[in-house]
């Protein structure tokens, strides 16, 4: 009966470990970048949008306003 010895090639546990910690690092990096610049995009269209809502809201009082306007005899 032969005895096989098998030896366990591991790689090296300090490498492994930096490699981790790099893809964290980036991970961590990408996620400080672009979260702001998400919320940032985020509250300028807010600020579009709401801007455009009261110009057409302002459009439509003004209509209203000339039809009542021109409808009374002065």
């Amino acid at each position: 009966m032969q005895i096989r010895t098998q030896q366990a090639i591991a790689p090296c546990q300090d490498c492994s470990h930096t490699s981790k910690l790099d893809q964290t690092g980036m991970v961590s990096v990408i996620l400080l970048v672009t979260l702001p610049l998400i919320v940032a995009t985020g509250i300028f269209g807010w600020k579009k949008y709401r801007a455009s809502v009261l110009r057409r809201q302002i459009a439509t009082l003004e209509k209203i306003w000339r039809l009542s306007f021109n409808k009374e005899p002065s």
